[in-house]
């Protein structure tokens, strides 16, 4: 029964240590304890101090929490809090209203949204939905696998400690119970599983703010989840007791003899996909741990950003899209107006951060063949090394790479190209591409256009936040790229600004960075601060990500702690009943023969050569050999631990084996 208990309370402990870390992750991108997030994209009320302190009232009244973060004149960021924990509200009062709020507020609170409407705000809330965090964590996230391979280790580990005790399990078969002995085994780790999660939940919400805080209720309702996994593989696991207690023999096991060869099989099945799992496991936390260094060198380069953050825009464009999904056209040129306005408030060169990679792929270069009229010369194989920029961008790349050369641009060109020396010969192609993406339905004159060579070999660092598909960490250093920066102050408001390409309005607009001191007076300026919903801090998201994998590599160490523990565990079952079922033919053959090479070979030769082969496939499958072997060897050693200590146990009980072979 003790070892019962140990084995569910050791897989529950390492399986909520992991789950903890998820809880850390999603606590990062919801920022707040929140379980609503309410955008107010407008604000018509008069007196924006009375519909503050109305607001404040009813959330007090209604046991609500609102959230709201804001920029200082300082450009520090801040969190206002209204509700139940008063913080920063007078500050929210000279500046707009609208924005993104996170709220924690009771399910069947409709009085605060009558307040809201009550007031003038025009908002739209969505609900957190709870329920997708286990999706998310056991299924889709990255962390699913190590839930997954402990899972499978819990089973083998469960299935493992039944046949340890398959002798008890014989007795009750024997009288009639076994069915019962049964359920009392699934009472007793029902029990424990609750007990265990019961302790680890509390501790949780005691160091979270309390039984009602969402992240405590993602936690429970991830328990809950992991419980109902682990109680069903343990159902599973004793339905393949059963099915091998009722093919075993009851007088060979219970005069201490071994279970039959189907239990071995399982056994040794068991011990091989243990060691896939953990050679699979090793490579991915090695993998992830020479990641992770690589990216926390890098992290010293995001500290140039440090003072600048991304505003994110009031998206205003599904609300001018009519039914047949057609944008007022109106709207948009007044937008694009807008933005234009916002881009050109940027004289100084350090004061907008912009860079994003070409999109003229081969399937925008057909297009552009096919529909325009004398269409230019161009080759979308450039494009994977063409990035537009902004200069404050190049700036920024010359601090961190003294060396890099870019030569002297002049202040008065729209287009500036800077070519690596290698592309010197495709110097007009690449052009093309550029006049061809952006600009492919307005005239650009050669003379607003300077083409810079630049030396080959130049690093470039990206400030790269997208995440490839299957990559842990985006790729940050570059070399030998092409860039192309457009100087938006010199674009003519007037002109039709619908015929520019994303790369030279709209992109800029969306995904540009600009110090955190700047944001305000550049949207006060242009009376555009109610257009303002949020804004992200560049360099503190890449170091959060930095933390995100760190405890990942965490659970994965736990991972295979677990897997280590039940492999050793089934090892020396496994070879246990080796030697029960070869006794005799040991003691015999060493009593004639002085030795036991032979019968020890037979013993061993399933084990050493499966755990070989499934080795050395899994070094072949990683395309590391290197690892494979020194798994191997860990293995092997084990292995040969077990196997001495067994020899040990055999020779101490020669006598009984002799008699019990006479008997």
């Amino acid at each position: 029964m003790k070892i019962r208990i140990v084995i569910v309370s050791l897989f529950a402990i390492f399986l909520s240590i992991i789950l903890v870390g998820s809880i850390k992750e999603i606590g990062r991108d919801i920022k707040y304890p929140a379980n609503t997030i309410m955008f107010v994209t407008d604000y018509t009320g008069k007196d924006k101090v009375k519909t503050l302190d109305k607001l404040n009232q009813v959330a007090r009244e209604e046991n609500i929490i609102v959230y709201k973060a804001f920029i200082t004149k300082n450009g520090q960021t801040k969190t206002a809090i209204i509700g139940k924990q008063v913080r920063y509200v007078d500050a929210l009062k000279s500046i707009p209203l609208t924005g993104v709020y996170y709220i924690k507020k009771p399910t069947n609170s409709k009085r605060f949204e009558q307040t809201l409407k009550d007031e003038m705000l025009k908002f739209k809330m969505n609900q957190i939905n709870l329920k997708l965090a286990p999706t998310i964590t056991f299924i889709s996230g990255v962390r699913a696998p190590s839930f997954w391979t402990l899972f499978f280790v819990f089973f083998i580990t469960i299935y493992a400690v039944e046949m340890l005790l398959i002798k008890s399990s014989m007795v009750y078969r024997s009288f009639g119970r076994l069915i019962a002995y049964l359920l009392a085994n699934l009472k007793c780790y029902l029990l424990t599983l609750f007990t265990v999660n019961t302790l680890i939940y509390s501790l949780f919400c005691l160091r979270n703010g309390g039984f009602d805080h969402v992240y405590s209720q993602i936690f429970g309702l991830m328990l809950l989840v992991m419980s109902v996994i682990l109680l069903g593989l343990i159902g599973l696991a004793s339905v393949l007791f059963i099915v091998l207690v009722k093919l075993t023999d009851i007088a060979g096991i219970l005069k201490n003899r071994y279970i039959n060869r189907v239990g071995s099989l399982i056994y040794l099945i068991s011990i091989l996909m243990s060691i896939v799992i953990f050679t699979l496991s090793v490579n991915t936390v090695l993998q992830s741990v020479t990641e992770l260094k690589t990216y926390q060198k890098e992290l010293t380069n995001w500290q140039v950003l440090k003072n600048y953050v991304k505003p994110n825009f009031n998206d205003s464009e599904q609300e001018n899209t009519n039914a047949d999904h057609m944008i007022d056209h109106d709207w948009l040129v007044g937008q694009r107006k807008k933005e234009l306005t916002y881009l050109q408030s940027f004289n100084d060169e350090q004061g907008f951060v912009y860079l994003s990679a070409s999109e003229f792929d081969r399937e925008k270069e057909v297009a552009y063949q096919t529909y325009i009229e004398n269409p230019l010369e161009t080759d979308s194989q450039f494009s994977k090394q063409t990035k537009y920029v902004s200069s404050a961008f190049i700036k920024l790349n010359r601090t961190l790479y003294p060396k890099n050369d870019y030569g002297y641009k002049s202040k008065k060109t729209l287009l500036t190209l800077y070519v690596p020396k290698q592309f010197e010969k495709d110097i007009k192609r690449i052009q093309n591409n550029v006049l061809a993406e952006s600009f492919a339905y307005t005239e650009v004159k050669p003379e607003q256009v300077q083409v810079l060579i630049i030396p080959d070999g130049q690093k470039l660092f990206l400030f790269n936040q997208a995440i490839p598909f299957g990559k842990r960490f985006p790729k940050q250093v570059v070399y030998d790229q092409i860039l192309i920066e457009i100087d938006q102050n010199l674009i003519d408001r007037d002109s039709n600004l619908l015929a520019m390409g994303q790369e030279i309005i709209s992109g800029p607009y969306q995904n540009g960075l600009v110090k955190n001191t700047g944001i305000l007076p550049y949207l006060k300026k242009n009376k555009y601060e109610s257009q303002l919903m949020s804004v992200d801090n560049i360099s503190q998201n890449a170091a959060v990500l930095a933390e995100n994998i760190a405890s990942q590599i965490q659970g994965a160490l736990l991972v295979l702690l677990g897997v280590m523990i039940s492999s050793g565990f089934i090892l020396w079952e496994y070879l246990k009943n080796q030697y029960q079922r070869q006794a005799k033919m040991l003691v015999v053959t060493y009593l004639f023969s002085g030795h036991q090479g032979k019968s020890q070979l037979l013993i061993l030769a399933p084990l050493v050569l499966g755990v070989m082969s499934v080795g050395l496939f899994s070094g072949l499958v990683l395309q590391d050999m290197g690892l494979a072997v020194l798994i191997l060897s860990v293995y092997l050693l084990e292995i040969l631990v077990i196997v001495c200590l067994n020899q040990s146990v055999l020779k101490t009980k020669r006598l009984n084996v002799i008699k019990d072979a006479l008997e």
